[in-house]
């Protein structure tokens, strides 16, 4: 593998002996043959990948109990990404203690994670917005600003071009924001806001007033 700047400029071949050589076309089926053992190292959490995505998940009633596994599961994390010449990256990595939202939990117990390791309330995972409650408001906070671009291009572009074009427009740009993890967040409490301003681009996409009745 070697650096090129332009045309002209290019270093000598270097070999790669460990990792995946960044940006080839085989470097996203290479990491992925590379970290293949990774969802298996323990049965005590459950590690799910997501191309270059790792989240590890670990419940219990006990809490002491929780912790331990939490403490265990980190240490052979730490062995595994030693052994692979991998290291996690702190600014990315997480960390959610999930719990009912009627329940007044104590703050978790982080001693066993680096010290530059963060513990969040929520977290963008994958384009949603998770909190550690489920209630799914923060990710349609996040949302709204969107649908809300997406609905003024709308009404512009409704004064311009014809239904066809309009409807177009909505389903690849507004529909596509909204129906993001709809499975997840539809049944929140705060989803009405979002429906309310679908209405509103319905309204506009049949020439309707914001007064008119369908």
């Amino acid at each position: 593998q070697r650096v090129a700047v332009g045309e002209n400029v290019q270093s000598s071949y270097g070999k790669v002996i460990s990792e995946v050589p960044q940006g080839s076309i085989l470097g996203p089926i290479l990491f992925l043959i590379y970290s293949n053992d990774l969802p298996v190292l323990t049965s005590k959490v459950q590690i799910l990948m997501y191309a270059d995505d790792t989240s590890v998940i670990a419940s219990d009633n006990n809490k002491s109990a929780l912790l331990q596994t939490l403490v265990e599961s980190s240490q052979q994390l730490d062995s595994w990404f030693d052994a692979n010449n991998l290291k996690l990256n702190p600014v990315k990595t997480k960390f959610i203690n999930f719990h009912l939202n009627h329940c007044k939990t104590p703050q978790a117990d982080t001693s066993f994670l680096p010290p530059d390791f963060n513990s969040v309330s929520s977290t963008n995972f994958l384009g949603l917005v998770i909190d550690d409650t489920l209630s799914w408001r923060q990710h349609i906070s996040y949302l709204l600003p969107k649908l809300s671009k997406a609905f003024y291009s709308i009404l512009t572009l409704s004064q311009v071009v014809d239904q066809k074009v309009v409807r177009q427009v909505y389903l690849a740009y507004f529909n596509s924001l909204m129906s993001y993890g709809l499975m997840f967040w539809g049944n929140s409490v705060e989803s009405s806001r979002v429906f309310l301003m679908q209405k509103r681009v319905a309204r506009v996409m049949i020439g309707a007033g914001f007064r008119e009745p369908y």
